[in-house]
């Protein structure tokens, strides 16, 4: 008589592929939502570890965003129940039994059936004595391990819309031969766990084959009729639910895999795919037929975990009759981290005044409004079930409450019940420490000297990055820590130190501040500097992932006072305060270079006091600048380093307040360079700390930068997010006018107001959202008054008619020949002429 065994790794491949591929497209269409590039479980401070529930069978169902089931290295390492029954069944260990199971070779399981020995030294403990007590088992894996490759569901559509098509399925098997050997097999077995898979494997290779009539009696006679309830009676179940539903018999589908769902610990995701795909999921009336008190639970579990933002309703109802339960545990680590999202964001970005929002400006920001309800509703849960005589594991309650307390920033009754958790359980004492650690940081009225020596002998590691932090991760406890720290010197009056919790000394090219520089300047000379400053002062060395040496070291050969020099000097340049530039830059040792490109620093040409008669940014400089009037000012050299431009522009400025016309030529060349330093002029690159003048977020255009705050009233995180660079046009406006003014030379003035033009509209792209005509204008639009193309059009108008003052005074110097290259090269000028 021919043995067979239902081999494990058949059964859960197989299934997988069965049900999870044929639901891929839910899944997906469930999960779409995050959108190409959204990660949501990444822009949250993850404070507390939902895994703290310590149980992993049920940790697909703490709160994900990015995927539909949450993914844990709890779960991967969760031991296979069918394993667990195989080694209790064999008497091995689990190790061997999943290596028999899954790993070994038919024919070695042959040749040790015939006697013979095998090389394989992992099937070592199958000794003589294993043999002859195990033969059937062994003889059942032997037939399972050559069945294995055919176990694929039959396709019900022409392609295997969901994949690809498997190798081989249960088609090409002899579907009756093999059903009799499994039904005599069944009929010879007196032992109920063998006897139990062999109906399983009948009831599934009838599913498989779409004979699901068959699958479903099949169930009744060779599973059900031996009550007999080991997991393989609930996977079987989940066989003759996917039967049922391919007889459209979806109610009584959804039990059955809501059965499967709620005493398997492996195939839980499996399980609640399954009813997900299937018509008239009703999880109430699910509710109405269960039985045992933890499938009730198992039901409000997945009710809660439908409800999504607030599983407190279905946490009441599992509590009120299971204070215990497992499943109260995991809805509340779903709403704590609910509430993470809510409260404990990565960036606090302050569109509005975070001031009404916070007054005090310290983080954690509060609770809005619209959370607090849901916030209250879960504290109440949290510690109605810490105070519940009848909960045994008190201490994870207390955890959950004190971490509720904590970012609600009352820390003296976090606190108190912290003390209260007692276990030593790692994942407890882990959760716990690293919230003793949050309050007593979050709790500082003020960051002192006395405390920075606190954070360094205590608590360093915690806010000093591993590579790892260094690449990928933003959103745990360092970062916070961080966060807390910047915000917390920035309220007391801290520059340096909240500047460079964050970033090192390059961020500030994106938006250069010559107090936030001052600040540094002075952190970096104090004397005597504690350890954590020494640390604060390493992280001026600007970043470069690719260096693994210490920053320490790095700061060494990384020579800040020049770097400073260089930086004061460039801003003071473009405020027009060349002195005070040129006493900075002199401090900057010169340098050749190869080649007459500017790199950053030298090799500025002289065409930067010129005018561009195309507007074309990637063009070469000779087709694009034209300079006059330099034999006036033989001393402007044709290559220049910022030093030089400096004393160049000294230069420049004292000539520019006579009133002469070498007055108005030195006046026109500053209004020039200014205007070609701007964010809009083709050397924008030269006082921005750029190398070229290709497009990046440093020139971005000021509508995008206008709807954009950097969150300094809280810290500077991320400060080279927030590119800062508006022009004062003013500035150039002075020089300008000033040419104009006591010009006798026509084509002189006429080339001053088309500077001075441009200038103008600089002015406009700075204050385009708070003028009076475009605010009448877009109030018309939108109380429907006109329509989109009309309020475009009336845009455009408003610009002409109150924004062109140059453009109206240069029509008047249509005799001079610049006049006729600007009508002919400039389209926004050649349109004012025509219509207005």
């Amino acid at each position: 008589m021919k043995k067979t065994i239902l081999f494990l790794q058949i059964i859960i491949l197989s299934s997988w592929v069965s049900i999870n591929k044929t639901n891929k497209d839910v899944i997906i269409e469930e999960a779409s939502f995050c959108g190409p590039g959204y990660y949501p479980d990444y822009e949250y401070y993850n404070l507390f570890a939902q895994e703290v529930i310590d149980a992993p069978s049920y940790n697909p169902f703490l709160l994900s965003y990015n995927s539909f089931y949450y993914s844990s290295k709890n779960t991967s390492n969760l031991k296979n129940e069918n394993i667990e029954d195989w080694q209790k069944y064999l008497n091995i260990s689990y190790d061997e039994a999943y290596y028999l199971v899954f790993k070994s070779a038919r024919k070695d399981l042959q040749s040790l059936l015939n006697k013979n020995t095998v090389e394989d030294k992992n099937l070592a403990f199958v000794t003589r004595k294993f043999i002859k007590k195990q033969k059937q088992a062994l003889l059942y894996l032997s037939y399972a391990k050559y069945l294995e490759p055919y176990m694929a569901a039959i396709s019900q559509n022409e392609g295997y819309y969901w994949g690809e098509k498997p190798v081989h399925t249960v088609a090409e098997l002899d579907y009756k031969k093999v059903l009799s050997v499994l039904k005599n097999s069944w009929k010879a077995e007196k032992d109920k766990e063998l006897k139990l898979r062999y109906g399983y494997q009948i009831v599934r290779l009838a599913h498989y084959t779409l004979n699901f009539s068959d699958a479903i009696s099949y169930f009744k006679e060779y599973v059900e009729s031996l009550n007999y309830k080991g997991i393989m009676y609930y996977y079987a179940l989940d066989q003759k639910g996917g039967a049922e539903r391919g007889l459209g018999n979806f109610i009584q589908a959804n039990y059955d895999f809501f059965q499967f769902f709620s005493h398997t610990k492996n195939l839980k995701e499996q399980a609640y795919n399954s009813m997900m795909v299937t018509q008239d999921l009703d999880f109430e009336n699910i509710l109405k037929q269960v039985k045992t008190e933890d499938e009730k639970n198992d039901i409000y579990l997945i009710l809660g975990r439908k409800a999504f933002n607030n599983p407190i309703s279905s946490f009441e109802k599992i509590i009120a009759q299971s204070p215990n339960a497992i499943q109260a545990k995991v809805l509340m680590a779903r709403a704590i981290n609910q509430l993470e999202r809510n409260i404990l964001k990565l960036n606090y970005e302050c569109y509005y005044d975070c001031g009404e929002q916070n007054a005090s400006k310290r983080l954690p920001v509060s609770t809005t409004e619209d959370a607090t309800p849901f916030f209250n509703q879960t504290l109440d849960a949290s510690k109605k079930q810490a105070e519940n005589a009848k909960v045994i594991d008190k201490d994870y309650w207390n955890l959950t409450t004190a971490y509720l307390y904590f970012i609600q920033k009352k820390y003296d009754t976090a606190t108190s019940y912290l003390a209260k958790v007692a276990t030593t359980t790692s994942n407890y004492e882990s959760q716990k420490n690293k919230l003793e650690m949050l309050i007593h940081i979050t709790e500082q009225p003020k960051i002192t000297p006395e405390f920075e020596e606190v954070l360094m002998n205590k608590y360093k590691i915690n806010f000093i990055p591993t590579k790892d932090e260094l690449y990928w991760n933003r959103n745990g406890t360092r970062d916070f820590i961080l966060d807390i720290l910047a915000n917390r010197y920035l309220i007391q009056g801290d520059t340096a130190k909240s500047f460079l919790m964050h970033n090192d000394i390059k961020a500030l090219e994106y938006g250069p501040d010559i107090n936030i520089l001052n600040a540094i300047e002075k952190l970096f000379s104090k004397k005597d500097k504690s350890d954590f400053e020494n640390f604060v002062v390493e992280n001026i060395v600007p970043v470069d992932y690719l260096q693994q040496e210490p920053r320490n070291r790095r700061l060494q050969s990384f020579n800040f006072p020049e770097y400073v020099a260089i930086m004061k000097g460039t801003i003071y340049i473009r405020q027009g305060k060349f002195k005070r530039a040129e006493t900075e830059l002199k401090q900057v040792v010169p340098y050749s270079v190869s080649t007459s490109e500017f790199d950053g620093y030298a090799n500025i040409p002289n065409t930067v006091f010129g005018y561009n008669q195309i507007e074309c940014f990637d063009c070469p400089t000779s087709t694009t600048m034209v300079v006059d009037y330099l034999k006036d000012f033989k001393f402007i050299p044709r290559l220049m380093d910022k030093h030089n431009l400096a004393k160049t522009l000294i230069k420049l400025e004292q000539l520019a307040r006579k009133k002469n016309l070498l007055a108005a030529k030195a006046s026109y060349l500053l209004g020039n360079f200014f205007f070609n330093t701007s964010i809009y002029g083709y050397y924008r690159h030269v006082l921005t700390y750029e190398v070229d003048n290709y497009y990046n977020e440093k020139y971005r255009d000021i509508q995008e930068k206008l709807n954009m705050t950097i969150s300094s009233k809280y810290y500077f995180k991320d400060y080279n997010w927030y590119a800062n660079y508006t022009d004062d046009f003013s500035l150039p406006l002075v020089y300008l006018d000033k040419a104009v003014l006591i010009s006798n030379d026509k084509e002189l003035t006429a080339k001053a107001l088309f500077t001075a033009a441009k200038c103008e509209q600089g002015q406009y792209y700075n204050g385009w959202a708070n003028t009076t005509e475009n605010n009448t204008i877009r109030e018309k639009y939108r109380d429907g008054s006109i329509n989109f193309k009309e309020y475009q059009i009336a845009l455009v108008n408003a610009k002409n008619v109150y924004n062109r003052n140059y453009f109206k005074k240069l029509k008047e110097f249509d005799n001079t020949s610049f006049y006729d290259k600007v009508v002919s090269n400039c389209m926004y000028f050649s349109h004012y002429v025509d219509n207005y």
